[in-house]
């Protein structure tokens, strides 16, 4: 990268930072992961440096880039989401016979490392509430997070 292409990224950093992490908030109702999409966004754009820089709105590019960003996030949520939903339905059920139940489902949420997933993405907690809740360090949170998205998504063939 040119030192014209390292200015100009500190350049709409520093411009545009504040701006996208409150449009991303306003979307997100997480400021933790509303600064990481921003910063996925910088990263995006240091990628596609030199398209950026020939591009007569650089603002619209970010903005562009983050709301899909935004948009991958929430479809990601709401995907999650679903599941936690559909294994609720399977335990609000009444159940004469054991079979069923989807135990390979349901084996999959007792672990504990869904305890923070499902706190953030059922009950709604941003990831410094789950991780007070779970009386744990926020990164130590977030990688459980992580670590259950990754499983699930094995699991289910996502």
């Amino acid at each position: 990268m040119t030192e014209a292409e390292n200015e100009f990224l500190d350049r709409i950093y520093i411009e545009f930072y504040k701006f996208l992490t409150k449009l991303a908030e306003k979307h997100l109702y997480d400021s933790q992961k509303a600064e990481d999409v921003v910063q996925e966004t910088f990263i995006a754009a240091s990628k596609k440096v030199k398209e950026l820089m020939q591009s007569p709105k650089p603002r619209g590019w970010l903005v562009n880039t983050l709301t899909y960003k935004v948009e991958r996030e929430n479809r990601t949520r709401m995907r999650f989401y679903k599941i936690f939903q559909e294994v609720e339905d399977i335990d609000a059920l009444p159940v004469t016979h054991e079979d069923a139940y989807d135990f390979e489902l349901l084996e999959i949420f007792d672990k504990p490392d869904y305890t923070a997933l499902r706190l953030v993405i059922v009950d709604g907690y941003d990831i410094n509430e789950a991780a007070a809740q779970l009386g744990i360090k926020y990164d130590a949170c977030r990688k459980r997070i992580q670590k259950a998205k990754r499983q699930i998504a094995q699991e289910l063939s996502l």
